[in-house]
């Protein structure tokens, strides 16, 4: 606790400030604040929907066809922004649809001929590209000059996500239990770290620039085994494991608590939905961990210009400051999605 006194002729005032467990989080002027949601709807095919906010306007109920003149494909799974392009992961079509920030197709990347999923993509730098194929045991390499595939990494079983931090690439094998490794500088895998049952979300941690964050479901979530609590895993890119934290507290649902999804805002917490409402976990510490909101979320992105981050709860959009904290208002959705990223 920290005292500040000032005097006024006569009188003293003292202002205490007290530290609580909010980090300090910075000002946004709202006075003109304008920004977009774009979301991709749970159809088949999707719509790029593009709401303007504050005032939840639907600007364009399908942009992509609009701009393009004919839908996608088929279902957006995740939409990756990186540079000047969104990345739309459509695994139906064994397509990754590169965009520019008007919407206008750049490129598609076809991975039909090889029946590679498509599930998730991450950058080693302003050249190369990382596809983790699901249905596969492989990383596609992929130059993003000319967005053609380079060559294949073999990883673990059912790699279903993928990060990147500094000239590291990290793969979580879903069927294998394990992250994989990947030094950018020789594309091959120079570790691989055992990690709980179902390694599904990873995140990099951006301010520290040498760690990614994996969350692990648990056992009996994908299948008919005797359930455990899930686990977060800290893993250094020094190809050290530097914490394991169960989120075993029956606040958060104990064995039944089945994440979908988990984010990293700039004050260090981690945030991670569950059944029973939102994780919050203490990325410094990495174990003090509490429950926020008590609501189910099916989606959650950190809207990183706004320090923002957007959850939806089917149609039903709450966003909270850096630190968890609720505002008001939130955001109606027209339908329900697959996922949504504030631009």
């Amino acid at each position: 606790m920290k005292k500040i006194y000032y005097f006024t002729i006569g009188i003293t005032l003292s202002i205490v400030i007290l530290a609580g467990c909010s980090r300090p989080n910075r000002i946004i002027d709202n006075t003109q604040d304008e920004w977009k949601i774009l979301m991709a709807t749970d159809a088949a095919p999707s719509a790029l929907t593009l709401l303007h906010q504050p005032d939840n306007a639907v600007t364009s109920s399908d942009i992509f066809m609009n701009v393009n003149g004919s839908p996608l494909p088929g279902k957006v799974t995740k939409i990756i922004e990186f540079r000047e392009y969104l990345y739309l992961l459509i695994p139906s079509a064994y397509q990754i649809i590169v965009i520019d920030k008007n919407y206008k197709i750049h490129t598609v990347v076809d991975l039909s001929a090889s029946q590679r999923i498509p599930t998730d993509i991450a950058f080693g730098n302003a050249t190369t590209g990382y596809i983790a194929h699901e249905n596969d045991t492989t990383v596609s390499v992929i130059d993003i000059t000319n967005f053609k595939i380079a060559r294949s990494i073999t990883v673990g079983s059912h790699p279903i996500a993928i990060a990147g931090i500094g000239n590291q690439i990290f793969v979580a094998n879903q069927a294998s239990n394990t992250v994989s490794q990947i030094d950018t500088r020789t594309n091959t895998v120079v570790a691989t770290h055992a990690v709980t049952v179902a390694p599904t979300y990873i995140q990099p941690n951006s301010k520290n620039g040498h760690e990614v964050i994996v969350l692990s479901l648990g056992a009996g979530k994908l299948d008919g085994e005797p359930k455990t609590a899930p686990v977060v895993t800290f893993i250094d890119s020094a190809r050290v494991v530097t914490a394991i934290t169960p989120l075993d507290n029956e606040l958060f649902g104990g064995a039944d608590a089945k994440p979908t999804g988990i984010a990293l805002t700039s004050l260090d917490w981690v945030f991670i939905p569950v059944q029973k409402g939102i994780i919050r976990l203490d990325a410094r510490s990495k174990t003090d961990a509490t429950l926020f909101l008590d609501k189910e979320y099916s989606n959650i992105y950190y809207n990183f210009r706004r320090d923002e981050l957007l959850l939806l709860n089917n149609t039903v959009g709450t966003i909270t400051d850096g630190n968890g904290v609720e505002k008001t208002p939130g955001f109606t959705l027209p339908f329900n999605a697959t996922f949504i990223i504030g631009l």
